[in-house]
């Protein structure tokens, strides 16, 4: 994992280098396309602030403490929604996660979780974030905030006797997403006075979920999650004559 988050930040700082290296001088009234990216500037237009985003996506959550001895990793696939004004957002998470038991679990009544049983993790959680880089090229937002993650050993709901132990764990989350808007998927990237109207692309997300409180059963579930994520997703802005 480290070594992937590595490249993906050498591979940011180039483009970064070579985008501005590129850099062009706008004229009013005028449209700029390079690829499937246009620039138009337009005196008659007003471009809102706000704006809707998301993106659908893969990752995989790394356990840390006492509950990485007794679960697998976690894969993911999940949806986040963005509502973005201004520099700041605020992005609503949903995830499901897949792994398994690695060793028995014994709980009083005679119930156990037993190894090698299939895991299933439903995340879900809100966060607030600022964007410190937003241009043409990409978005980089720290973000901070809380959610929780029920695992279940059921798709849909448990009928096993063991369900009073399976366990809600409250997090508080650190960590970033970036929205790599110049490697565009699907459709254009599109920008009106120096702000973006629509782009659909490449989107990464790193962080920690750091535990709320002491879980019951803390000698089985106590501990923290390190995840990374990679997706599709994009954002649309209104924009209108003046």
């Amino acid at each position: 994992m480290v070594k992937t988050i590595r490249l993906a930040l050498i591979l940011i700082l180039v483009q970064l280098f070579c985008n501005e290296l590129n850099a062009q001088v706008w004229e009013p009234d005028s449209v700029y396309v390079k690829g499937r990216n246009y620039e138009i500037f337009d005196t008659t237009r007003i471009v809102s602030k706000n704006a809707l985003g998301g993106n659908v996506f893969l990752g995989e959550g790394f356990w840390r403490g006492n509950i990485s001895e007794y679960f697998s990793n976690q894969f993911y696939i999940g949806i986040n929604l963005d509502i973005h004004r201004g520099r700041f957002v605020i992005q609503i998470d949903d995830y499901i996660g897949f792994g398994k038991v690695k060793q028995t679990m014994t709980f009083p009544g005679q119930l156990k979780w037993v190894k090698n049983d299939a895991e299933m993790s439903y995340m879900f959680g809100c966060n607030l974030g600022y964007s410190i880089v937003d241009n043409k090229y990409l978005l980089i937002s720290p973000i901070a905030g809380v959610g929780g993650n029920y695992l279940t050993s059921s798709f849909w709901y448990s009928t096993s006797d063991n369900v009073e132990n399976e366990p809600f764990l409250p997090y508080y989350k650190l960590g970033f997403f970036i929205d790599l808007k110049s490697l565009t998927l699907l459709e254009a990237h599109t920008r009106i006075n120096d702000k973006d109207v629509y782009y659909t692309s490449l989107m990464l997300s790193f962080g920690i979920n750091r535990p709320i409180g002491s879980p019951r059963y803390s000698e089985y579930y106590k501990g923290s999650m390190i995840y990374f994520t990679i997706g599709m997703g994009g954002l649309t802005r209104k924009n209108e004559k003046r």
